[in-house]
């Protein structure tokens, strides 16, 4: 499909944008962006991993503190629990230490 928009692109001397916009007028009936499932994610894959890299360098470090790490040198403003999440799919355990008597 992209060499076809490129081929028509170079026929009709006509910029990349505009003839992707014309083509999706003919298959859609409309230029509307469709709608999606779902949140986009927080966190991309950089990010992640640079998570990942955080919690082995320290080990008993909190998502509170992750969280508040990642709005500092991120930007990227995140709620505890999801940074406990991204930690869960990466495999690491999150949870609360308990007070002993």
């Amino acid at each position: 499909m992209f060499y076809l928009k490129t081929k028509f692109r170079l026929l009709v001397n006509r910029p990349r944008t505009s003839v992707h916009c014309i083509i999706k007028y003919k298959e859609q009936k409309s230029v509307d962006n469709k709608p999606r499932y779902g949140q986009p994610k927080k966190f991309s894959e950089v990010a992640e991993r640079w998570l990942v890299r955080q919690i082995k360098k320290e080990p008993e470090t909190s998502a509170s503190n992750l969280a508040k790490v990642t709005k500092i040198c991120l930007d990227i403003d995140v709620m505890p629990k999801t940074v406990g999440k991204y930690l869960h799919s990466n495999g690491f355990k999150v949870g609360t230490s308990r007070n002993k008597p």
